[in-house]
């Protein structure tokens, strides 16, 4: 029988009573368990061991997963390890030959677009030079006004004239003419600019009317007479020079950059009526009658490097522009010009033409590389007046010579280059190609001008008499240009995926 107390009861006697605590003490002595260096070795390797198997479980690489594969033999595994130390080292080795060769050519130029509209493409300048290079008239006259000895008369004088031809590299050398020559300019205080200019026919003799996109203009508003390796030629929206040839009036409503256009067809661009003057030959580089046309950027030298092309008189002529431009991205700036191999138009300042171009810096050469061998240069070169002009004198010096100047690196001739390939970042001047260029590739079409029986563009006729005349139109044939652009090769971003891209080749 179960006997129940109180509750009261209860309490008291818990209250009453004496608890007794045991306390238990924890000797210095007791040690824990420490890891030996085997222990811990192990833990180190397991870890490597996790750490691997989740990559190559997870990797996209080929081959890792079946290092790690759990049904995997051993034969299985090891054979997989050296499949995958092959297809690395074969990838880093194809890493390697990549990189050579993006050292040798570190930036590579593409086609960007054959659909860049032309109205962001400036219009070429056209330069217009007359075959024959000595009018005349001009000449009979200017040699019966000048003091010349008795001996000469203004028939032989007048034919002396054509010496300044020969500063072309034209013509058999005689010391003696050129002494006589060189004697009567002294005589009568004519330099040979002054000679050239007088002699040569004029932009306003040669060019008879203008049109602009079907607007009739001024020749002379629209056209400066400029040097050009044939001596002064017509040029139109040229802008290579620092100062124009314009008279101050019209330069105040010349624009400030080349003029553009937006449509094709021979209904627009620039439309010339000339005349040659054929019965007014005296001289000339050429055994033709008619001009020559050169085709250029318009802040291009006017040479040789032109688009060119001859048309003869009494000629309907139309040259059909295809233009096409180049640009470099600014990751091709950030390299440094020895490496991309080329200027851009703000990195190099040239002396006499407004801004940097292959073209321009190698005229600017050949008149240092001429000076530097003749103390001189010869009349037709880019020349601010820092340099003196050749006189007939010293035309020997300037024929015998003329191979290193006006070569195609000046400075250079065949004889000290040889057979070896010239470095052109050591060129005597400098010059590297250009970052950012426009070219223009041409096209000609041509027939006989007959008025007989055309009713088109009466305007532009009206009030000449057709004889000798030639009409001459240059405009965009295509609405679209090619645009290039030139990149760096490869970065360390193609870089890296270029060796991802051979090691799976090799997976």
């Amino acid at each position: 029988m179960v006997k129940v107390l109180p509750i009261s009861t209860i309490s008291d006697r818990v209250h009453n009573s004496t608890i007794k605590v045991r306390r238990f003490h924890v000797k210095p002595s007791l040690k824990l368990p420490r890891l030996s260096k085997h222990s811990k070795t192990t833990g180190d390797k397991s870890w490597f061991v996790r750490c691997f198997k989740e990559f190559a479980e997870n990797t996209a690489l080929h081959g890792y997963n079946h290092i790690v594969r759990e049904e995997s033999t051993k034969g299985e595994r090891i054979a997989w390890i050296i499949i995958v130390l092959i297809a690395t080292i074969v990838a880093a080795v194809l890493l390697y030959i990549s990189w050579q060769l993006n050292l040798e050519t570190p930036t590579i130029t593409v086609i960007e677009s054959t659909h860049y509209p032309i109205s962001n493409v400036p219009f070429p300048a056209v330069t217009i030079c007359n075959m024959n290079s000595i009018s005349a008239r001009k000449a009979l006259r200017l040699a019966q006004n000048m003091t010349r000895p008795s001996n000469v008369s203004p028939e032989r004088l007048s034919k002396l004239f054509q010496l300044l031809l020969h500063f072309q590299g034209v013509g058999d050398a005689i010391k003696d003419d050129y002494d006589l020559l060189h004697n009567i300019l002294q005589t009568n205080q004519m330099s040979i600019m002054n000679l050239s200019s007088t002699l040569k026919p004029t932009c306003d003799e040669m060019l008879i009317k203008c049109r602009w996109k079907g607007t009739e203009a001024r020749c002379n508003a629209i056209f400066q007479p400029v040097q050009t390796i044939e001596g002064i030629c017509c040029s139109y929206n040229y802008y290579g020079l620092k100062t124009n040839n314009f008279p101050p009036k019209t330069a105040l409503s010349r624009p400030k950059q080349p003029r553009r256009i937006s449509s094709c067809g021979f209904q627009t661009g620039l439309t010339v009526i000339l005349t040659p003057n054929t019965d007014d030959y005296h001289s000339s580089l050429f055994s033709s009658y008619g001009i020559r046309v050169l085709i250029h950027d318009a802040y291009d030298f006017p040479d040789d490097n032109a688009e060119t092309k001859a048309i003869s008189n009494k000629m309907l002529a139309f040259i059909m522009v295809y233009p096409e431009t180049a640009y470099s991205t600014p990751n091709v700036r950030n390299l440094s010009p020895e490496v991309r191999y080329c200027y851009f138009h703000d990195e190099h300042k040239l002396n006499y033409m407004q801004r940097y171009s292959y073209v321009n810096c190698l005229a600017e050469c050949r008149t240092e590389i001429a000076y530097r061998f003749c103390g001189c240069v010869p009349y037709f070169l880019p020349n601010n007046g820092s340099y003196r002009v050749c006189d007939m004198n010293e035309m020997m010096c300037v024929r015998e010579n003329r191979p290193a100047y006006f070569g195609a690196l000046p400075g250079l001739n065949k004889t000290k280059v040889g057979t070896a390939e010239p470095n052109i970042l050591h060129t005597p001047c400098n010059c590297l190609p250009d970052c950012q260029l426009n070219q223009y590739p041409t096209e000609l079409t041509s027939a006989t001008l007959n008025r007989t029986f055309s009713h088109s563009r009466m305007s532009v006729y009206k009030g000449i008499n057709i004889t000798d005349h030639t009409s001459l139109t240059v405009f965009f044939g295509d609405l679209v240009a090619t645009r290039y652009r030139k990149d760096v090769y490869q970065n360390w971003f193609s870089l890296l995926g270029m060796h991802y891209k051979n090691h799976f080749a090799e997976m």
